[in-house]
């Protein structure tokens, strides 16, 4: 089952080469480069499977994209990417809900291993939302 992925980032060269890296490997991928349109890819595409998210981006940030993201749509999994990420920074994330923290440059292994761990445990949140959603529609 190919994995899609959105790439989140406005650092354009670096998102094109991981786009084509990653189509490479089987996976499918979009691109954008704000918060803003990777929410509205969201409302528009529920096929996401995770997104990989810059800290770093025009309005919203990485921060409150990743809180609006885990708000409207908690099964999808977000893994945060920068290269200027503080400890802090990485606490927030995870606290709001990011699946996980990598810096930049990320070697391309590590990241595909980790879409990979994400994909299945947002799948797995899916199973259970449908799962209580069925329950309450049997209710």
């Amino acid at each position: 089952m190919s994995v899609n992925v959105l790439l989140a980032d406005d650092e354009k060269g670096f998102v094109d080469a991981l786009d084509r890296r990653l189509t490479k490997r089987g996976y499918t991928v979009q691109q954008v480069n704000s918060g803003k349109a990777a929410v509205g890819i969201l409302a528009d595409d529920s096929s996401v499977d995770v997104v990989v998210l810059d800290v770093r981006m025009p309005e919203p940030n990485g921060l409150d994209t990743l809180h609006l993201i885990k708000t409207k749509y908690p099964a999808v999994e977000v893994i945060m990417l920068s290269a200027h990420g503080t400890p802090l920074c990485t606490m927030e994330s995870i606290r709001w809900g990011a699946f996980k923290f990598l810096t930049k440059p990320v070697e391309l292994d590590e990241l595909v291993k980790t879409i990979d761990e994400a994909a299945k445990v947002g799948r797995f949140h899916r199973q259970k939302i449908n799962a209580k959603e069925l329950q309450m529609d049997q209710a």
